[in-house]
């Protein structure tokens, strides 16, 4: 469910300050947008702003005033405030605006905030907004793009070509004293506030942000943006755990399936998107609201359309909602017999198996523990180690089934 004010989304020119600035001048880190997940969070005077513009399938382009680093193209937005209340998107999106505690010198979050965002989420629900409170946009990874690593350059040239919906730069701007300000100077004082713009100067600036995102980086010139160069940074474990899931599916002659959240990352510089065989679809075959869940399962295998293998990668997080997934999967499918892998370090091993076997799973219909094993970190890296790769193609999925164990409590491990 989405409520919106604007009938319709606009595009936008938004500005932000990079975080390392924004540090520099505030004394307090303040990591928004955050371009490696395609979110962005609004919560000054500017979120009125942004409910009475922004609809589904706007285009917001984030600037420096120097130059357009990112794109997105919007496909969810609520109020911060439901998904702050909201495990499962606290876990896929790393956004200050969900996870306020991480940043006590920003938002000293307490109980009282808390029981305001309940009221928050009520009343949308409800259709009332409150327009006042923070909101989060969520950029489309398919149709968004970050172009960081070859930023586009607002120069007057291509300002020049925008018409700026009637309200285009102004090059003749004189300061008090009579002197006439610098194009940089002008440019800085026209857009420093979000600028709503027309959808031709959206289209013009798509195109071009487009041919930015698929060149390599400009060698440094005058030109380049004051800031050390990006480096790939280092993978998280459960990022390494998806990667080597994805591909060992993939090596097998499997299609594969990411969480859709997670098709933008990358490992040591490899995009998951590059990986032969990832599906940009699941097979519908049953409720699309089921589907959007399913979605979010870390790994998928599928043999044409059936999925014959599932991952969910428990390293640091809540156990409890990558179960909740699974448990969705086999309620849809409950004639189909799925392998299902409970990926975690050996330090969580126990964990993993006491929450499998908590009655909301362990007493239904199909319980999870007859279902799912377990498989650690390392055993995994393992099995995929000592695979002769000219044996791949002829391997089963259940090849796992050696190296992983059974999630089902033995008498005296139960309380």
């Amino acid at each position: 469910m989405i409520w919106a004010i604007a009938e319709k989304g606009n595009d936008l020119l938004y500005r932000y300050i990079s975080p390392e600035k924004f540090e520099k001048k505030y004394g307090t880190f303040h990591p928004d947008p955050m371009i490696e997940e395609f979110t962005y969070g609004e919560g000054s005077r500017f979120s009125q702003f942004v409910w009475n513009n922004v609809n589904l399938g706007s285009r917001l382009f984030f600037h420096t005033n120097r130059c357009i680093t990112a794109m997105y193209y919007i496909n969810n937005f609520a109020p911060a405030a439901i998904w702050r209340l909201d495990e499962e998107m606290r876990e896929r999106y790393q956004n200050h605006h969900l996870h306020p505690e991480t940043y006590p010198g920003w938002w000293d979050y307490d109980l009282k905030d808390k029981q305001f965002d309940i009221e928050v989420k009520e009343a949308y629900e409800n259709g009332t907004i409150y327009m006042d409170t923070d909101v989060l946009l969520i950029g489309d990874p398919e149709k968004s793009f970050d172009i960081r690593h070859n930023p586009l350059f607002l120069k007057r040239d291509l300002l020049s070509k925008l018409d700026m919906l009637g309200k285009a730069v102004k090059w003749n701007i004189v300061d008090k004293n009579g002197k006439k300000l610098s194009d940089e100077q002008c440019i800085s004082s026209s857009l420093r506030s979000p600028r709503v713009i027309s959808k031709r100067d959206g289209d013009i600036l798509e195109k071009l942000v487009k041919s930015h995102a698929s060149r390599q980086p400009s060698p440094p010139n005058n030109e380049t943006i004051r800031s050390r160069p990006p480096k790939n940074p280092e993978p998280t474990a459960h990022e390494e755990i998806q990667w080597l899931l994805l591909k060992f599916g993939s090596d097998m002659g499997l299609d594969v399936w990411v969480a859709r959240n997670d098709r933008n990352k990358s490992v040591n510089g490899k995009k998951f998107t590059e990986i032969p065989g990832l599906r940009k679809k699941l097979p519908i075959y049953f409720d699309p609201e089921i589907v959007k869940k399913i979605e979010l399962i870390d790994v998928l295998w599928l043999k044409r359309n059936a999925i014959v293998a599932a991952f969910e990668i428990e390293s640091t997080t809540s156990i409890y909602s990558g179960l909740l997934r699974m448990s969705d999967l086999i309620h849809a499918l409950p004639n189909l017999s799925i392998p299902i892998y409970l990926v975690a370090p050996e330090g969580r091993r126990e964990k993993v198996i006491v929450e499998v076997n908590q009655p909301a799973f362990s007493q239904t219909s199909t319980p999870l523990n007859e279902i799912c094993r377990y498989i650690s970190f390392s055993n995994l890296k393992q099995v995929i180690s000592q695979t002769d790769p000219e044996m791949l193609p002829y391997l089963r999925p259940q090849i796992l089934n050696h190296w992983s164990e059974p999630c089902e409590l033995h008498d005296d491990q139960r309380a």
